[in-house]
């Protein structure tokens, strides 16, 4: 983090075209480094210098993101995110952008960001990606009519392959309390799609199954708390009735798990005092893990059996995690929810319902469970008569 904020000052304190071109520099630098690697027998020097570039790439191009292209954009840095979208290595820019953006809760600079972004010349397909993180703009920038309008066009118009649009559909239902409406979305899908579309069934069968219905219990052998530190934690879900809880199914070799988790993060220190709880839920599955200080994978040997909770712990600190951990013996808790891909996020609110379930790392997420989270948490009150 604090490499990260170095970096942010010295891009702050530089010029945008110049600060541009480095980033570009280390991209070519990465590419050419992948490039050399191709149908030949790799040395662990060549996979180190490669992982490096990535490394710095990758903390270059948030450092940019903060320091050039949040709030709203001029037109110089709209060309620049246009013209990183064309460049193999820094697509991954576009990304950030829209994550970042969305975290920091600027969703009408967004939504006017995107329409400068078409000005500058972004090709259709490009334009067609920001029409979920746009959607999520819309439901956090209060515009629910505008964001429903728009998500039900593009789930029609992209058939099997909407079921994201349909996440900020449902997203949308649960804000209004219709959990049955949230569910029938994926139960028309499957009933429409579920043949074409099986060999993603998992990412619809379970919402279709799940959404509405009393959440299952989970098994938890030991909890880390916050930043890695010792905890208790909790019986199981039943002494949590009455929060809001967001189960994240995850591992710590998962990349796009330990996309969503900053922002994850992020949301439970916001949210601190109120009747909300993330609880990261992993378990013992016998793969390599990942060392977050050391940005490279641990390998199997070196966390099996009692040393996996202590791998964990150390991830949970080096990130910084503000959430508590639950760690698994087994997959009880994923075959419980039937998780086939991660990172799946499962939302329960007060009444110990299953109200909302996501898969992967779409921009954003955090951003909707949020709002679905204050929406459940003033309902209670109001049903309570708080």
């Amino acid at each position: 983090m604090q490499a990260l904020l170095l970096m942010v000052a010295l891009c702050a304190s530089g010029d945008l075209q110049s600060d541009y071109q480095e980033l570009v520099q280390v991209a070519d630098a990465a590419r050419e480094a992948s490039q050399s690697m191709r149908g030949t027998e790799v040395s662990d020097a060549d996979r180190e210098k490669y992982m490096a570039l990535r490394k710095d790439l990758s903390e270059k191009s948030d450092a940019f993101v903060e320091a050039h292209l949040l709030g709203d954009l001029s037109p110089e840095a709209a060309k620049v995110l246009v013209e990183s979208s064309s460049h193999a290595m820094l697509r991954g820019l576009m990304y950030s952008w829209m994550r970042t953006s969305l975290e920091k809760g600027e969703p009408k600079a967004f939504l006017g960001n995107v329409d400068k972004l078409e000005k500058a010349g972004l090709d259709e397909a490009q334009m067609a990606s920001l029409d979920q993180p746009r959607a999520v703009a819309m439901v956090a920038a209060g515009d629910m009519a505008g964001a429903k309008e728009l998500a039900t066009k593009k789930a029609e118009e992209l058939g099997a392959g909407g079921l994201g649009m349909l996440d900020v559909l449902a997203a949308i239902h649960v804000c209004e309390g219709k959990l049955e409406d949230a569910r029938q979305l994926f139960v028309k899908y499957q009933e429409k799609y579920g043949e074409e579309n099986a060999r993603s069934a998992y990412a619809f069968e379970t919402k279709a199954k799940m959404i509405g219905q009393p959440a299952e219990e989970i098994t938890v052998a030991t909890w880390i708390g916050p930043k890695g530190a010792e905890s208790e934690g909790w019986s199981g879900l039943a002494e949590l009735r009455g929060n809001v809880v967001v189960m994240d199914f995850w591992q710590t070799w998962c990349g796009p798990c330990r996309v969503v988790m900053p922002g994850l993060s992020h949301l439970q220190e916001k949210m601190e005092g109120k009747p909300f709880e993330i609880l990261g839920l992993c378990y013992k599955d016998g793969r390599p893990g990942y060392d977050w200080a050391e940005q490279k994978s641990v390998p199997v040997a070196q966390i099996e059996g009692e040393s996996y909770v202590p791998h964990v712990r150390k991830f949970s600190k080096d990130m910084g995690l503000a959430y508590t951990i639950g760690v698994a013996e087994d997959r009880t808790n994923s075959t419980a929810y039937g998780i086939r891909g991660i990172p799946t996020l499962v939302m329960v609110d007060p009444q110990g319902r299953v109200a909302w379930i996501t898969i992967g790392a779409a921009p954003g997420v955090d951003l909707l469970i949020e709002i679905m989270a204050e929406k459940m948490i003033a309902g209670a009150k109001v049903g309570s008569g708080g």
